[in-house]
């Protein structure tokens, strides 16, 4: 039995179906991440093991303790919110012992596991200095360690990481892993950042609509993603689709993406495709090579729209046959600081890197994954996504 199950967890408000049938079975000590838009069920799942809510239906266990109608308080788990909810009239160490005071911990035991708390965070010095005069990023310190101090059973991390600046949340991130490892404990971390997701999990639960579509490793998740949505949702993609065409063992074409004028993409397959199948494909942008100089060497050809300089790589968007792929190229790569708008290119990549999932995209897929797409910091998605490819 894993260290944390919730099985079968519904929950409604009113006529909305927050979560619909929640299965996840978490191992003592790992890290796992709950990703998806807003509204997806992730931090009503979090709060449901917290015992801020409670299920309408299915059970949790921590430990092999069944805790569906144990409080909160009772609960021993620890809880870091995005806002860190530090008490303002309180010093740091009044913070951070609140906790144990309210679980009747002797004066002297608290004050040696305050300062032990506020040693893992690296905040050793500023126990009697008052919150408002700490920056952002030492406000989250003290959070965790009042998380910490109570030595909990389970973590769980409500975007905490979401209020700070991009180099601090960087910081915090290899922090918090540093931290997590050392004290070897159970967490579980919402978050609506990919890459986030990606840098810190050991397992990341994918979520849209109130379900889990994919719980793997990020490599895993990333490299042979269950449904297009998935692959959206844990980075950029060139999702491509059409019917598969069997050449021979192990390998296959997609004909008709794009405009139906595309050449064929050759692809691996490692499961069996029927001949003239609807299939998606996914193409990672960093796996597409450009040749600017020999259009006719790629496997497509077609015209630059769109050069964007990000440091250490070109970001592309390259329209071919109706198709706008996404391409990066690193600047170190042949030509790199060449590349223009209005420019024709081949593309090739190899076809190793290309990872088929049997089925279409529906109407509600391509919504959702548009959305990814577009920007939304939130990945403000609102289609349903079964992980069931054979659709």
């Amino acid at each position: 039995m894993s260290f944390v199950e919730l099985r079968g967890i519904t929950k409604s408000y009113g006529s909305a179906n927050v979560l619909d049938g929640i299965d996840l079975s978490i191992e003592e000590g790992e890290f796992v991440s709950l990703l998806g838009p807003s509204g997806c069920g992730k931090t009503t799942t979090l709060r449901i093991v917290a015992g801020f809510d409670r299920a309408d239906a299915g059970s949790l266990e921590v430990a092999g303790e069944r805790l569906d109608d144990v409080p909160a308080h009772k609960r021993n788990i620890g809880v870091v919110f995005q806002h860190y909810a530090l008490f303002p009239h309180m010093t740091v160490s009044q913070n951070v012992a609140f906790g144990l005071r309210e679980r009747k911990v002797g004066k002297r035991e608290i004050v040696t596991r305050v300062q032990e708390a506020l040693d893992t965070v690296q905040m050793g010095g500023v126990g009697q200095r008052m919150p408002a005069a700490l920056s952002g990023g030492q406000q989250q310190r003290i959070a965790l360690a009042r998380a910490l101090v109570i030595r909990p059973r389970v973590l769980l991390l409500d975007e905490s990481l979401g209020a700070l600046d991009k180099r601090l949340r960087t910081d915090m991130q290899v922090e918090l892993r540093r931290i997590q490892r050392e004290h070897g404990i159970t967490t579980i971390f919402v978050t609506h950042d990919q890459e986030e997701a990606l840098t810190l999990s050991d397992r990341i639960a994918v979520m849209d609509a109130g379900r889990i579509l994919q719980f793997d490793t990020p490599a895993a998740s990333y490299q042979t993603p269950s449904s297009p949505y998935v692959a959206a949702a844990l980075g950029e993609a060139n999702i491509l689709t059409g019917r598969a065409r069997a050449t021979r063992a192990g390998e296959a074409e997609l004909t008709g993406a794009a405009d139906g004028t595309a050449p064929p993409v050759p692809f691996a397959h490692r499961s069996p495709l029927r001949d003239g199948a609807a299939c998606t494909l996914v193409l990672r942008p960093q796996d597409v090579r450009v040749h600017p100089d020999d259009p006719g060497a790629g496997r497509w050809t077609g015209r630059i729209r769109f050069v964007s300089f990000a440091g250490s790589m070109s970001h592309l968007i390259v329209d071919a046959y109706g198709q706008q792929l996404k391409v990066q190229v690193p600047q170190d790569a042949e030509h790199a600081f060449e590349l223009r708008e209005g420019q024709q290119v081949g593309l090739s990549w190899a076809s190793s890197r290309v990872h088929a999932i049997p089925g279409g995209v529906d109407a509600q897929d391509a919504e959702a994954i548009a959305a990814i797409d577009g920007g939304a910091d939130d990945l403000d998605a609102r289609g349903t996504v079964a992980a069931d490819s054979g659709r």
